[in-house]
């Protein structure tokens, strides 16, 4: 049996489609399915009307009238510090390097014992004062030891510090407490250093 093949055509429309059936052959009694070709025109647009261009209002600068800041002189109190007082000296008290009495009256000025390392055999000393200081003939004392670190000489300046290395046998004790006293060439305590 012969066939024809079934031609469907189909087109895209709101429209209704009609599903039409028809006799392919009267002697045949085939059927086909035909269905119709509608054909619609493309639509036409209507452009929307555009409305005129209309003027966009612009700010307008109007310059303003300013004030310019003028410079304020104020004043600041003048302020007057007091001199420091220079610390009295005591009076003079070495005894040969013992126990000093009024080891608490020591000022620490105008040069103190900043250190003293008992194992390098070193003391370190700074001036305190304004003034340079000469330490000729001064006293620098291991105290458990009743011994004198030596030699202490020479200039410091103000703030300055220096290092004295000690000459000879050992005087300072490692394995106890051993304080230091420093004393001008007057014999005058200026410092005293606590071992802890």
């Amino acid at each position: 049996m012969h066939r024809n093949p079934i031609a469907i055509t189909a087109a895209l429309t709101l429209g209704l489609l009609l599903l039409t059936t028809l006799p392919l052959g009267a002697a045949s009694g085939e059927f086909g399915v035909y269905l119709p070709l509608v054909v619609k025109a493309a639509p036409t647009t209507t452009p929307w009307p555009t409305a005129a261009p209309t003027a966009t209002p612009t700010a307008t600068v109007t310059p303003t009238a300013t004030t310019t800041p003028t410079a304020t002189v104020t004043t600041q109190p003048t302020v007057t510090t007091q001199p420091t007082a220079t610390p009295t000296l005591p009076p003079a008290s070495f005894n040969g390097c013992r126990q000093d009495p009024s080891s608490g009256a020591a000022p620490g000025y105008p040069v103190r014992i900043t250190a003293i390392n008992k194992f390098a055999e070193t003391v370190t000393l700074m001036n305190v004062s304004a003034s340079a200081v000469t330490l000729d003939g001064w006293h620098m004392c291991s105290i458990t030891g009743n011994q004198e670190h030596s030699p202490i000489g020479g200039t410091l300046a103000p703030g300055a510090s220096r290092t004295f290395g000690h000459t000879g046998d050992n005087i300072w004790n490692n394995l106890d407490q051993d304080d230091g006293a420093l004393y001008t060439d007057a014999g005058q305590l200026v410092s005293y250093w606590v071992d802890r």
